[in-house]
């Protein structure tokens, strides 16, 4: 039986994620490894009025956990992580699915997972879901920023740049779900710094507040070597003074010197990570 999560519950379903993402075979991506983080998450989850955290049930014990974010006015879910299952994997997500299908109709979805979790890649395909993004996760904890300095022309974005901001972002990522517009519209979710030239946006980073993931670094072209470090760099240090414990980035993998400018700061490579999309 599918249905969602209990305060009670709590516990027991980030015990059950956190076991459970240790392991390679089982691990989902965009989805914290402190126990304390995945709890937080899911705490918060349950708590929003639209988020859902979702349990499959058996024998009065739980033997699957999906976590939800969801964004109706958009028809938008993105799984934190994806479909945890121990046995018999395809049963448990096939029940999420068709769950959430019946639920949300007409919705993209997205979910992601490493090389190494094979049963939810071969699942995913055989839903035909597309493979959007193949890239490389990247993390950094706090404590091993490595030497950044803040720099004056890298600022939040306020309501004096967000004309120019989308005109940016949207000419950087035509093809995205979050647009410029898109993010603004959900300017509590994010954190956004920019830096300007004569007024204009010329670079941006985007960072999510609820996944503590950077999802967009992008700098004009020419000028990716004066602002790409520094635009990271104060994403960086003003998640950290929010509170975060580590961050999160996925780089592409043919992106050289996008990875390198991540590893330079401290950030790691810690796994691969493949991200489907699919309409429900």
């Amino acid at each position: 039986m599918i249905r969602d999560a209990e305060k009670t519950e709590l516990q027991q379903a980030a015990d059950f994620a956190y076991r459970l993402n240790l392991n390679p075979v089982h691990r989902c991506k965009a989805f914290p490894i402190d126990y304390n983080d995945i709890s937080k998450q899911f705490e918060k989850m349950l708590e929003h009025p639209h988020d859902r955290l979702l349990i499959f049930e058996e024998n009065n014990q739980i033997s699957g956990v999906l976590a939800l974010l969801v964004d109706p006015q958009e028809k938008y879910l993105e799984a934190i992580g994806g479909v945890f299952a121990e046995r018999n994997y395809h049963h448990v997500a096939k029940a999420f699915f068709d769950n959430i299908a019946y639920r949300y109709s007409g919705y993209f979805m997205h979910a992601a997972y490493p090389e190494g979790n094979a049963q939810a890649l071969k699942f995913m395909e055989s839903l035909g879901a597309e493979l959007e993004d193949s890239d490389y996760e990247m993390r950094l904890k706090k404590g091993e920023l490595q030497v950044c300095s803040p720099d004056k022309d890298v600022v939040q974005l306020t309501e004096r740049h967000f004309e120019s901001f989308v005109e940016f972002h949207d000419a950087q990522h035509p093809d995205v779900f979050w647009t410029g517009k898109k993010l603004l519209e959900a300017e509590n979710k994010f954190r956004i710094h920019i830096v300007t030239e004569n007024e204009k946006v010329i670079g941006s980073v985007v960072t999510s507040r609820q996944t503590e993931e950077i999802y967009f670094l992008t700098v004009a072209e020419k000028k990716e070597l004066a602002y790409g470090r520094t635009l990271l760099c104060q994403a960086v240090q003003d998640a950290f003074s929010d509170g975060a414990e580590e961050l999160l980035s996925m780089v592409e993998r043919d992106n050289n010197s996008k990875i390198n400018l991540f590893e330079n700061l401290g950030f790691k490579r810690t796994d691969t990570c493949l991200t489907y999309k699919i309409r429900l």
